[in-house]
């Protein structure tokens, strides 16, 4: 109900009220009396209207008054005027707190205006002394190819004399840009809209050659329009000089490796020596271009067989020094002496020294075959025991005389074992490569294997057997690559006997 309205229904009410209390008391009075209490009905009458506007109108628009000037004052305008009713003051109430509410909203906005205001200078004075104080050279692009940033790195690097010889140069067309492919990686990135890596020779129009690589990102706005490409520059010229001097060292290191391959390819027994009564094969593959593998076949001066495999710790050049090492050493004593026993404990004591101070060892088997008695004599310097295939139980058997590794102990005394060869025989001497070899699983190849295919393949010849055993180890790797040397010598004895 508005407020109007509520003060016309008081008046009105209250003008009944003084008629009917007239009419009723004063029908039998005189005139005189009859306006005296007319007059004075009227002042009790206005006296009642003045109080019932102040309880309706006055109070509560003072109490408007002094709100706004509360609000006014100190300035809060988050405060809020409070106005009971739903009269025209208390709309007036609600507008005036609308009003307060649009202002805080916009004293809200102006505020996060000026912070955001504030930020981005903050931002774009930090990106400023990020762009001069940055070693790298920057160069920022618009879609023309023109520059319109630089920072003092990228003169450094180029050599101009200024930033401002810089600035307005396009790129897309700048002879030494041109020249030297940079451009092109500039048109790269702004047609794909993606992050070019490139590297240049640069020559710049002094003459100065220095090797770049450029970093392009393309500029975007919000929607990914494309608007600039920014340039990152480093000066990359020692680099490339180290890497050349790198390239250098390692053809250098792949030659003396090839040579050293060659070499130690000589020591190994390519033709094999001819023996009555014995079939011989031998194989040896490496890791790396060379290997710690040892592997010998030759007759002594007592027409025997010496049969020497061993396996040098670690790969690479020291392991292979250590093999030529040994082939000398062997050579030297072996072609002399009859008992393979006295072979090793020398060969042990010359090498000693070297394998002492490079704390290194040497697992290493010597056995001499007499093919007019078919005994095997051997020594076994704690190299993996050769498997026997017997041709008259069909099963296999190892060598199980082993002592200590060479190079461990200086006066060390090894021992002799014995064993007769009958024929269809077969001995498998090999290097851990083999038994060691893992699949993808981790899986060893192990004895089982090579036992299995000694057992199923021994009516080959020597050569057959060990072509078998390597293509099941291939194909048992999987395409996974050997992590050691792998070599075998097999010998199968005959069916007819020679004699001298």
């Amino acid at each position: 109900m508005t407020l109007r309205r509520k003060t016309l229904i008081i008046i009105g009410l209250t003008l009944v009220t003084l008629m009917s209390v007239l009419f009723v008391m004063f029908r039998n009075i005189s005139v005189k009396y009859y306006f005296l209490y007319l007059l004075t009905s009227g002042l009790v009458f206005g006296l009642a209207v003045l109080y019932l506007l102040e309880r309706v109108v006055l109070s509560r628009l003072g109490r408007l008054s002094k709100d706004v000037n509360r609000i006014g004052a100190g300035g809060n305008l988050a405060a809020r005027v409070s106005i009971d009713g739903d009269d025209e003051l208390s709309s007036l109430a609600g507008s005036v707190n609308g009003m307060l509410e649009a202002l805080e909203r916009s004293q809200n906005e102006l505020f996060n205006q000026r912070a955001a205001e504030e930020e981005l200078r903050e931002s774009e004075e930090r990106f400023r002394r990020l762009v001069e104080n940055a070693p790298l050279g920057i160069l920022v692009l618009d879609l023309q190819g023109t520059v319109t940033t630089v920072n003092p790195s990228l003169v450094k690097i180029l050599g101009p004399p200024s930033e401002d010889w810089v600035v307005g140069i396009n790129l897309l067309t700048y002879p030494p840009f041109s020249q030297s492919g940079i451009s092109d990686s500039i048109r790269q990135c702004m047609e794909t809209g993606g992050i070019v890596i490139s590297e240049h020779a640069y020559i710049s129009k002094g003459g100065n050659f220095v090797w770049l690589c450029i970093y392009l990102t393309p500029l975007t706005r919000a929607g990914g329009k494309i608007t600039g490409v920014l340039l990152l520059v480093e000066d990359i010229t020692e680099r490339k000089k180290v890497e050349e001097e790198l390239l250098q060292k390692d053809r250098r290191i792949q030659k003396e490796l090839q040579l050293a391959s060659t070499i130690q390819s000589s020591l190994f027994p390519i033709n094999l020596p001819q023996v009555p009564g014995v079939t011989l094969a031998a194989t040896a593959v490496s890791a790396n271009e060379v290997g710690g593998d040892y592997c010998d076949l030759f007759i002594n001066k007592y027409n025997k067989l010496g049969i020497a495999i061993g396996d040098v710790m670690g790969k690479g050049v020291p392991a292979a020094l250590f093999v030529a090492m040994t082939y000398a050493v062997v050579r030297n004593y072996a072609l002399e002496t009859e008992q393979p026993s006295a072979v090793v404990n020398r060969v042990n004591r010359v090498l000693f020294p070297q394998l002492e101070n490079a704390q290194q060892f040497i697992t290493f088997f010597y056995a001499l075959y007499d093919p007019q008695t078919r005994e095997l004599v051997y020594t076994n310097a704690g190299h993996n025991p050769p498997i026997v295939y017997r041709a008259s139980t069909g099963e296999c058997e190892t060598l199980e005389v082993r002592d200590y590794f060479m190079g461990g102990i200086l006066e060390a005394e090894y021992r002799e074992g014995k064993t007769m060869l009958n024929p269809g025989d077969v001995v498998l001497f090999y290097t851990d490569g083999l038994k060691e070899g893992r699949n993808k699983e981790k899986e060893q190849f192990g004895m089982e294997r090579i036992t299995q295919n000694l057992k199923v393949n021994h009516i080959y010849d020597p050569a057959s057997i060990q072509e078998i055993i390597s293509c099941e180890f291939s194909e048992f790797l999987d395409g996974e690559l050997p992590l050691d040397d792998v070599t075998m010598i097999v010998i199968k004895i005959d069916e007819i006997r020679v004699f001298a």
